[in-house]
Order: C-alpha cells, then structure tokens, then sequence
C-alpha cells in the first residue's frame, strides 16, 4: 500500500489537510467542526448538521443545492455528527469528480471548494437568522432520527451503557440531542449558537484526491478564511473510579436480548501501549477468530453474535451481544473467563501474529476509501498526536506477547447492561 501524504498547514483561523492520491476517480472535500460535548449545546449542534445543508445564500432552496450537485457531475453532499472522546464533531462532505477525467472539468473542484465553503460560513438565511420554516421542519428530522435510535436496540443498549458507565463524564452525552431540548430551540437561538460555533471550534479542511499539490495549498486560504477563533481549552473529565462492577437490567417486549459490557482501558489512541490495545482487543473479541467469537458462539451456541471494540479516544473497550435473556449470567461467565485467560496470557504466538495481520489489513481496507483516509487523518487531530500510518504499522509489527498481557492486565470491567424480556430478566 502506497504512503499517505499528508500536508498540514494553519491559515486564516483554520487548518487544511492535503492527502494527494491518484487511486481515486473523485475528489473528496470533508469539513470538520470540532467542539466540546456539552449537554446544554449537543442537540444545537446536532440541528446544524442537518440545517447545513438545507440552502445557501446563493442556492437558497434544496432544489437549486441538487441542480449545483448536479452540475458538478453528479457530486454527493452528506452531513452527520460523531462523538470522540469528550469532543462533538460535525463532519461536512462533498465527494465530487475527479476533474482530470472530465472534458473541459478544470474548475470543478474550485468550485466545489466554494460550494462546501457557502454551506457552512453562507448559509440561506431571512432577516438575519435561520428561517423558521426550516429549522421547525429539520427538528421532526432530527426528532425521527432520535427516535430511531431508541428504536434500534443495539444502539439504544449501547447509549444507556454508557450513560450508566459515564454518568458523571461528558461521554454520556447523546450524539444527536435530546427530544425534549427541541422545544426550546428555535430560528433565533440555532443561529446564535452557529455564530458562536463558527468562532469557537476548531475547523479543520481535507481534500483528498488528485490534485496538484501546490496549487491546492494556494487555492484553499483563498476560499476559506474566518475572521476569529476564540480557542477554547480542551478540559479533560475526570475517570470515574468504582470499587465494584454495575450491574443494570432493563425489560421490554423483545425477541433477541442484548447484553453489552463497557471496560476500562486506561489507554487511548495517544498512549504507547495502544497498538497493543488493538491486538488484545482482537484476540478477545475484535474478529471472527477472536476468542469470544469462538467460545461463546461457535463452542456453546450462547451468542447471535458477539464482537469486541475499542474507543480509542476515551479508553474504552465495549463487547456487544445478541442472546437468549436466560442465559445472560451464563454468558457473561464465559466472556469472564476468555478475559482472564488473556490476562494470564493464555494465547499462542501464531494467534498474535494471526491478529497483527488481521489489524494491519483492516488499516489497509481503511486507507481503500477517500473517508477513511480523512478518519484515519483526522484522529490524529482529536488526539493531538502526530504518528504517521508507517509508525502506527511498525507499532502493532512490534506488539509482543508480554505487552498484551500487561494491556489486559490494566483492564478493567465497569459496567454490565442487560435490556431483555421481562420474564427473562435475570442478571446476577
């Protein structure tokens, strides 16, 4: 796999990320707008991932936003927020043709540049602030988006591990808001947090594709600049410590129940031991050859499914489970006991280097996709750390056989969450 290059520079209150390539036929453009997680601005921020893209000041209505897609040859405009860590992050992207295979196409990342620039710093407003037309019809967007994830019950398991696992730390705030703060957000509130958004977050822009690189570092700071950047200080929570593992069972009409355990790392994606993190995390449970997968699936037939993942940027690892409600404390004991047996480093060599090939071509898959590169790129941003994907292989070549063990060792299980039927209920 060819070297991503990367070049990074800071201009005009903002940063630009350059990672040329020639494998791809588009060009992608991916603004990130970074700030902290907050429970009084979560659900604002939330509303201006779906009111970015609702017109501009030039292309006031959707329909003229589809006609300009559609005259970039068919380019693809896409929003949606993340959490990382203890930061919310609004991610913009435009994925248009790559001009070098169109016939007269030489302007057509300019002026994709400048059409992702309008969303975000020229918005369509009326009288100075969002209409209220379109910010009462994106809240039924963002209520019916809320609202499925409480429909989707691995998701939903997921969002109340971690508001029972991270109770007193910010990442138990909900990606998307909450239902009930729509009701005081409106044309004028929305546009006063945008304002304040657009002058305190960190922004940074990627542009991946093929492209001259020289040329696109004087083009950028010419299409995207902003006034101020009031930089705020990045405020770490405090870990909660617990003497003793939560235990929460919740009930509802279900068919499959599911069982999610969060632990704690104390590692993440900064730190010297991760690239030993992700091995562990693949012995345990991270592949379809990891031990929980063939313990408590293939051997006793406990598990739907059963996988493990790491949050490399708040030190977690979550392992999620489709089973039987009956059998939870059953299974729980097995996913115990295939963690224990990594602590006492009851694995061989050949299933490490099993997991290092399998880690490392993942990565390679990652770096197979315009996005992934920038997702690859930009969690060095959210971790203020500089490593190049040579130095993040080398590091998980390196991983040995104690260093996992010492990583599993420094595990820790916080909280088991159990959502079944009521008459299944049973979690010791």
């Amino acid at each position: 796999m060819s070297t991503i290059n990367e070049t990074s520079f800071q201009e005009n209150n903002m940063y630009f990320h350059l990672a040329p390539t020639d494998k791809f036929k588009t060009t992608t453009i991916v603004i990130k707008i970074k700030g902290t997680l907050d429970r009084d601005t979560v659900t604002k921020r939330a509303l201006l991932s779906y009111m970015l893209r609702q017109g501009t000041k030039k292309l006031p209505t959707v329909k003229e936003l589809q006609r300009q897609l559609a005259d970039l040859y068919g380019a693809t405009l896409a929003t949606h927020c993340s959490k990382r860590g203890d930061n919310h992050i609004i991610h913009v992207r435009l994925e248009v043709a790559n001009e070098h295979f169109i016939p007269d196409g030489d302007k057509t990342i300019e002026q994709a540049l400048h059409f992702i620039r309008d969303l975000l710093f020229a918005p369509y407003l009326e009288n100075g602030t969002f209409p209220q037309a379109i910010v009462e019809r994106e809240k039924e967007t963002l209520r019916t988006k809320q609202a499925s994830t409480i429909d989707q019950k691995t998701t939903y398991a997921n969002i109340r591990l971690m508001e029972t696992m991270c109770k007193e730390e910010r990442y138990r705030i909900r990606t998307y808001g909450y239902t009930d703060d729509l009701e005081t957000i409106d044309a004028d509130t929305l546009f006063a947090y945008y304002e304040t958004m657009l002058q305190k977050d960190r922004i940074d822009v990627y542009v991946v594709g093929h492209f001259v690189k020289d040329d696109m570092h004087s083009l950028l700071p010419k299409i995207f600049s902003r006034r101020v950047w009031h930089k705020e200080e990045s405020t770490l929570d405090n870990i909660t410590q617990r003497n003793e593992v939560q235990k929460v069972l919740e009930t509802e009409q279900m068919q499959q129940a599911k069982l999610h355990l969060g632990y704690r790392t104390n590692i993440t994606y900064r730190d010297k031991q991760y690239a030993a993190l992700q091995i562990f995390n693949g012995l345990f449970g991270g592949f379809p050859s990891s031990k929980l997968f063939m313990t408590v699936r293939e051997e006793h037939s406990l598990a739907y499914y059963i996988n493990s993942q790491i949050e490399s940027f708040k030190g977690l690892l979550i392992v999620y489970c489709g089973i039987d409600g009956k059998e939870a404390d059953r299974v729980i004991d097995l996913i115990n006991d295939q963690f224990v047996a990594l602590q006492r480093g009851e694995f061989s060599e050949a299933e490490v280097e099993e997991i290092k090939r399998l880690t490392i071509s993942s990565i390679y898959e990652t770096c197979d996709d315009a996005e992934g590169i920038v997702e690859l790129l930009y969690g060095r941003v959210v971790a203020n750390v500089s490593i190049s994907l040579e130095q993040l292989l080398s590091n998980i070549e390196s991983v040995t056989k104690e260093d996992i063990v010492e990583v599993a060792q420094a595990v820790e299980l916080d909280t088991t969450y159990l959502l079944t039927n009521e008459g299944d209920a049973q979690h010791g």
